[in-house]
């Protein structure tokens, strides 16, 4: 009836050098410099704090301001989730439970 079309196997396209590079690159180790990573928590937890400021200051855009609401409070849980862990870790406690 109908030629069937070819269609290429996936693998084939990532055969190319470059291709498998960026394929890898969301699995690669990030190292952040020293100094960006000590102030990390309080870089989200200054980003929550302004975002919730800023939302609630907010007279125009009603729309956006549930948006900048959970983008706050997410950023000001991160923050502080990261802060504890490296307080925990630093004071050696175990995060493993029944350790």
């Amino acid at each position: 009836m109908y030629p069937q079309a070819h269609i290429p196997h996936p693998s084939s396209e990532l055969d190319h050098p470059a291709a498998n590079k960026f394929r890898l690159l969301p699995l690669r180790k990030i190292w952040l410099p020293k100094g960006l990573y000590t102030i990390l928590p309080v870089l989200y937890i200054g980003l929550g704090l302004y975002a919730i400021s800023a939302a609630l200051l907010l007279s125009q855009w009603t729309w956006i301001i549930p948006y900048i609401l959970i983008s706050g409070i997410v950023c000001l849980h991160a923050g502080t989730l990261i802060a504890v862990m490296r307080r925990r870790n630093r004071k050696g406690y175990s995060t493993k439970p029944g350790a």
